[in-house]
C-alpha cells in the first residue's frame, strides 16, 4: 500500500472501515482482524470500504461495492441466530 505520491504505508498503519450502500459504518479492522457483522435474513447489502492511514489520518477514496445476499429465514421452532459475514481485508 502506497500513498498517491509513492510513499510506502505499513500494515499495522492502516485501518478498514466497512460501510453500507446508506454510508452506515458496519465494522472496521486491520489486516489481521478483519470484521464481522451479522446480516439479517432475506437481505441483498452492498458494502464498500474505505481505508485510513492511522498515522496520518488521510483516507482513501471508496472501494467499489460489493453485494451480499442472505436467503429467506429458515422454518424451525425456535429461529436460528442471523448469518455473520466475516469480513478479510487484504492489505
Amino acid at each position: 500500500m502506497t500513498q498517491t505520491n509513492g510513499t510506502g504505508i505499513a500494515p499495522a498503519d492502516l485501518v478498514v472501515t466497512v460501510f453500507d450502500q446508506y454510508d452506515k459504518e458496519i465494522c472496521s479492522g486491520d489486516a489481521k482482524s478483519g470484521c464481522q457483522t451479522a446480516q439479517p435474513w432475506d437481505t441483498c447489502v452492498t458494502y464498500y470500504a474505505v481505508a485510513t492511514q492511522l498515522s496520518t489520518a488521510l483516507q482513501s477514496t471508496p472501494s467499489s461495492g460489493v453485494q451480499s445476499c442472505t436467503g429467506p429465514l429458515p422454518v424451525y421452532d425456535t429461529p436460528p441466530t442471523a448469518p455473520v459475514l466475516n469480513i478479510e481485508l487484504g492489505l
